[in-house]
């Protein structure tokens, strides 16, 4: 039996981590959303002098005792075989979001693969209902494997539920940022303005939180959302350059307020 402990193994199982790092899908053996064939996995394992036939033999063997021990766990999805490192986003310093990486696709193909690969594979901590994999789980499966499913077979369906997800998880996304509840409100309302306005969600970040709380120390709810609605009508050129983010409201505010514009 696989016991990792061995300097060899150690060594493979360390590897594996590396592949799966800064992957579309946090512990995917991929690149991107396109699993690595066999061929590529053992080439980057194991040792460049070993034949490749050992490499494969040997393989074939670790990959079933790392399944057994539960250290991976493998999905086929459209013919392929989809390998990920289990509960990868929990074990690594840097703490995975699949809020942000959801938010950041913009290919509804992609989504629905990863919508899949979500109901395949179950990562602790992942709300499935805020993602709809209660009530679609199946049915995106039957879209990633070129099926049309009885349920989301109306054309434009399926865009309107991605638009659902999306607004679920721009939500969770907005809660998770904070505890205040004014802080929520403030990144829910700024993450759909900017949706409004480019047609994608806001991503947010730990900063973005930071400025939250300083306008609200200066400015009411209300306040904040009639001054962003003048932001968003003639965006100042800084947007062009740094994007819609609070920070750069924040400055516009800066600039208004300190020029009279008040």
């Amino acid at each position: 039996m696989l016991a990792l402990d061995s300097d060899e193994t150690k060594w493979r199982w360390l590897m594996l981590n590396y592949i799966a790092e800064n992957k579309l899908f946090p512990g995917l053996i991929s690149r991107g959303l396109k699993p690595l064939s066999v061929g590529e996995i053992v080439e980057k394992i194991y040792p460049p002098n070993l034949p490749i036939d050992q490499k494969l033999e040997k393989w074939g063997k670790e990959k079933a005792e790392l399944l057994l021990l539960k250290l991976i766990d493998i999905a086929e999805v459209k013919g392929e075989e989809y390998i990920w490192l289990v509960d990868f986003h929990k074990r690594v310093r840097k703490r995975w979001d699949f809020f942000t990486i959801f938010l950041k696709i913009e290919d509804d193909n992609e989504k629905v693969l990863f919508l899949t690969l979500l109901q395949k594979f179950k990562p602790r901590g992942i709300d499935e209902r805020i993602f709809l994999l209660n009530r679609y789980g199946k049915q995106f499966e039957d879209m990633a494997n070129g099926r049309t499913p009885m349920m989301l077979g109306e054309k434009g369906l399926i865009k309107s539920i991605l638009r659902e997800i999306t607004e679920r998880v721009m939500k969770a996304q907005a809660e998770k940022c904070s505890r205040g509840k004014e802080v929520r409100d403030f990144m829910l309302f700024w993450s759909n303005k900017v949706k409004e306005k480019t047609g994608r969600p806001y991503v947010l970040g730990f900063n973005d939180v930071k400025v939250a709380r300083e306008l609200l120390r200066n400015f009411s709810m209300k306040e904040l959302e009639e001054l962003a609605g003048r932001f968003f009508q003639n965006p100042p050129g800084r947007v062009k350059v740094f994007g819609y983010k609070p920070a750069v409201f924040s400055y516009f505010l800066n600039s208004f307020f300190g020029d009279g514009g008040a």
